[in-house]
């Protein structure tokens, strides 16, 4: 998962906050213009990959993520805070995702809770976790589906490159642009 550092919040957001107070309505024709910029600040902050899958995504792909369901936290739907660019899909992350809690939200410390087995491309919850933060990890790790045989496939690729790699400074070089780059700094 991506570690947000959140951005400062999109203009255009708070000025559609400011004008229309109260309304929860993400859909709002009049909101289009905003949810595009916060959709392509998002996507700029995350370097273009999902923020729980860590899979490349496009600043047109994809879908603007509430992190707290908008139907469980109607007060959320406009805080930028809550926001983040998720792959789309019926198969992917934030439909995975749907109207559930995450136990383990894409905060700073997040990847603490997980170990990348390199040699399927699987996550796990982190050995040294008690057991209430085991199965936090787990919960998340099912909840957004991790670990699907397309994606298992893909990080083993990656970490199978990045073992490769003979020097610290290669490693870091590789991580500045690949994909699944959170995952993947825990095997470093």
């Amino acid at each position: 998962m991506i570690e947000l550092q959140q951005p400062a919040e999109p203009l255009l957001l708070e000025a559609y906050r400011d004008h229309h107070p109260g309304l929860n309505h993400w859909g709002d024709e009049n909101f289009i213009p905003a949810r595009t910029e916060v959709r392509h600040t998002l996507h700029r902050e995350q370097q273009g990959l999902c923020v729980y899958c860590e899979g490349e995504i496009g600043p047109d792909e994809g879908h603007v993520e509430h992190i707290k369901s908008r139907s469980r936290y109607p007060e959320r739907v406009f805080d930028f805070t809550n926001l983040a660019h998720s792959c789309d899909g019926r198969k992917h992350c934030g439909h995975f995702k749907d109207n559930n809690i995450l136990s383990i939200e894409p905060r700073p410390g997040c990847n603490s809770f997980f170990d990348l087995m390199a040699t399927d491309g699987r996550l796990t919850s982190a050995v040294d976790l008690d057991e209430e933060d085991k199965k936090r990890a787990d919960a998340t790790l099912q909840i957004l589906g991790l670990n699907t045989p397309k994606l298992a496939r893909l990080r083993q690729q990656f970490s199978t490159v990045l073992r490769s790699l003979a020097s610290d400074a290669e490693c870091e070089e590789f991580l500045q642009t690949s994909p699944f780059r959170w995952s993947l700094r825990g095997m470093l």
